[in-house]
């Protein structure tokens, strides 16, 4: 129906839904590695025909983008279509690194600084078919096609003070990196139900297909010239299938169980030419090109069983297997097969006025994506190298949470405490490799546990100003096998607050904002980050049409990043100076009547720890 919860809601009249789910620890139902918290849409059993849709723009000094939507509905069949765009200025961000390497007895000091200017363009768009052969059978397919180039050109000044040296050497690099991403994802979906809407079967396939390239260009002269051209186009077939069927009992008790399968095929293409000064041609460097390719097969079954004790309490236990097979016809003797149980449960008692009292534990795993896995080398910048790691091992983590959630007159909270221990811990990684050089790839750097506390909730604060927000924080405890490194205890939080005020003749004022403290590492911590925003909003036309205006950061023209790593010989600063203060005007329309919204099984693969720009895959 839309790209939100929020969306969907607002094209769905109230009087079409039936309910609405918040399942905050999912069961052995979905993926080990699965979304933290499902939102399930349940409409009353009532056809809608006729044709409905959104439109949206907005124009700003930042960011620009564009989406419509067209739906039709006649009979058993439904139409399903949408369209979307972006486009973001060209920004300039200032940067400074300063590393400080001990390297056989040699104290390097590395200084870079310049300006990097990046754009993003990019389009997505969808079209599908939904069909209900009768009050039992609905089948439906869709496919969705996407495209991102983003990147942009740099220039850094390079100061290396080294003893090794007669003189301290100083010059001037140019680069250019313009990555494309785009691909497809084709899926078709099968629902059985029964004359008990609790019983169902559903079936779904899936093709997912990315096709992604990632190309560098750099140009640098003084003492050390070097220009260099790098090619890496990486391709991803994933194919998926799917079944899951619900089995309710008369004494209100259920039965689910399914399977689902995943067959992952990557490659990548990785060339890299150099400047013949000769010939000013530039040659293919056979050393370092090559051919990356890399299976992943995962398999899994599960069951799960619900019941009620003493008439108040809700128990659901479930059990899921997963079998990973890796493969690399291009890594010698690389074969890589692990085999997993996750066990699930929940216990839940209800009470007056809806608050209930939980207790969940699940494990989990996290399986590293194609941006940890590529061995692409990017070497834009030749003294600060990174690659992915094909060896890696998955995350594995072990979930036990406590949850009360409550509503009081118009108000909602919601409290929680839990404890993770996670194995296996995939971080990025620096190595010092000479007086002048490093490398960050990434590695399993041990286990995790965290103790944490989360709150969130609303509150009405008068008829027409409601106010949310919530919280968490969470502890950081490494331990680890990694020679030289020094672990202790950190305290980690995040924030966030959003408000609305709804004045006469349908205008509003809204506010958001947003504080994540520094991330810590193994080596070191992660910039912070805080964001805020506030608009106001009028709506017309019975409320199918709205304008905003917005802005972003209206203080502060420029956001700082800092990032700050300890190894054994070697300490690195670095800061990021990113344009963040942005104005913006958008303009929505909703047309129609809403349509039905597909209730067939949908193939969510949520199974990958996911990295920034999927690797260059």
């Amino acid at each position: 129906m839309a790209t939100s919860v929020a969306d969907a809601l607002r094209m769905i009249p109230a009087d079409q839904i039936k309910t609405v789910e918040v399942i905050t620890n999912p069961s052995a139902k979905y993926d080990a590695e699965g979304a933290s918290g499902i939102i399930n849409i349940i409409t009353k059993k009532k056809n809608i025909d006729g044709i409905n849709g959104t439109v949206g723009l907005s124009a700003g000094t930042r960011l620009n983008n564009g989406n419509a939507s067209l739906n039709i509905k006649k009979g058993d069949l439904a139409i399903l279509s949408s369209l979307g765009g972006n486009y973001f200025h060209p920004q300039k961000g200032l940067f400074e690194n300063k590393r400080t390497s001990y390297y056989q007895n040699d104290t390097t000091v590395l200084t870079q600084s310049g300006e990097n200017t990046s754009r993003r363009i990019g389009f997505v768009g969808s079209f599908g078919l939904d069909y209900d052969i009768n009050s039992h059978h609905n089948i439906s397919s869709s496919i969705k096609g996407n495209r991102l180039r983003q990147g942009g050109e740099g220039v850094a000044n390079v100061f290396l003070d080294n003893p090794g040296f007669m003189s301290d050497l100083n010059y001037q690099r140019k680069s250019e990196n313009f990555p494309i991403f785009g691909g497809f994802d084709w899926t078709t979906d099968y629902k059985r139900t029964f004359s008990n809407p609790s019983q169902e079967f559903s079936a779904a396939l899936q093709w997912n297909q990315g096709l992604n390239q990632n190309d560098f260009v750099i140009d640098q002269d003084g003492i050390f010239p070097l220009h260099e051209k790098s090619y890496n186009t990486g391709k991803n077939n994933e194919f998926t299938a799917q079944a899951d069927y619900v089995q309710p009992f008369k004494d209100g008790s259920s039965l689910e169980f399914g399977g689902k399968s995943i067959w992952r095929r990557l490659s990548s293409d990785i060339e890299y030419t150099s400047l013949d000064s000769a010939t000013s041609v530039y040659l293919r460097d056979p050393v370092r090109s090559n051919i990356f390719k890399y299976n992943q097969d995962m398999y899994a079954a599960y069951s799960s069983y619900s019941f009620m004790v003493l008439k108040k309490i809700n128990i659901k236990a479930g059990l899921r297997y997963e079998r990973t097979a890796i493969s690399s016809p291009d890594l010698v003797n690389f074969d890589n097969h692990y085999d997993n149980l996750f066990p699930s449960l929940t216990i839940s008692r209800t009470f007056k006025n809806y608050s209930t009292l939980k207790f969940g534990y699940n494990r989990r795993l996290q399986r590293p994506s194609q941006y940890y896995l590529n061995p692409f080398r990017n070497e834009s910048d030749p003294l600060n190298i990174t690659y992915g790691n094909p060896s890696l091992s998955p995350e594995l983590t072990d979930n036990l949470e406590i949850s009360y959630s409550g509503f009081y007159g118009g108000n909602f909270l919601n409290l929680s405490t839990f404890y993770r221990y996670s194995q296996d811990i995939i971080e990025s990684f620096y190595t010092q490799v000479s007086s002048n050089r490093g490398e960050t790839s990434f590695r399993n750097i041990g286990k995790n546990r965290s103790v944490g506390l989360s709150a969130f909730g609303s509150y009405q604060i008068t008829n027409n100003w409601v106010l949310r927000g919530g919280g968490n924080v969470f502890t950081y405890d490494i331990s680890t096998d990694i020679e030289n490194i020094s672990t202790t205890t950190y305290v980690m939080f995040n924030a966030n607050i959003m408000t609305t005020l709804t004045l006469k003749n349908n205008w509003n004022i809204e506010g958001f904002g947003f504080f994540n403290a520094p991330r810590r590492t193994v080596q070191g911590k992660n910039p912070t980050f805080s964001y805020y925003e506030v608009g106001v909003k009028k709506e017309f036309w019975n409320k199918k049409a709205s304008v905003k205006l917005g802005c972003t950061q209206p203080f502060t023209e420029y956001r700082r990043f800092i990032t700050n790593l300890k190894g054994t010989n070697f300490e690195q600063y670095s800061e990021f100076k990113l344009p963040f203060r942005s104005f913006n005007l958008a303009f929505n329309y909703s047309f129609g009547k809403a349509i039905k919204p597909n209730k067939a099984k949908k193939i969510n693969n949520d199974d990958l720890k996911q990295g920034d720009n999927n690797g260059g895959f």
